[in-house]
């Protein structure tokens, strides 16, 4: 399947407001949206919870789990 980039868009979105929920603080959850050093903390969380061999790469196994 293709990927448009606007469905991407919706999915990261999504991704990073669902993670910012359960992980950031009630203070912190909409920083996200408009704050490049609070989005790159999340997203750094996101990366390092779904990295599992901690090899540096997300493959399709990790995503999986």
């Amino acid at each position: 399947d293709n990927c448009r980039l606007g469905d991407y868009k919706k999915l990261k979105t999504k991704m990073l407001d669902l993670h910012a929920q359960r992980y950031l603080t009630p203070g912190s959850r909409g920083s996200h949206e408009n704050d490049m050093a609070t989005r790159k903390h999340l997203v750094d969380m996101m990366f390092k919870r779904f990295d599992a061999d901690g090899n540096g790469k997300v493959d399709s196994s990790e995503l999986s789990q």
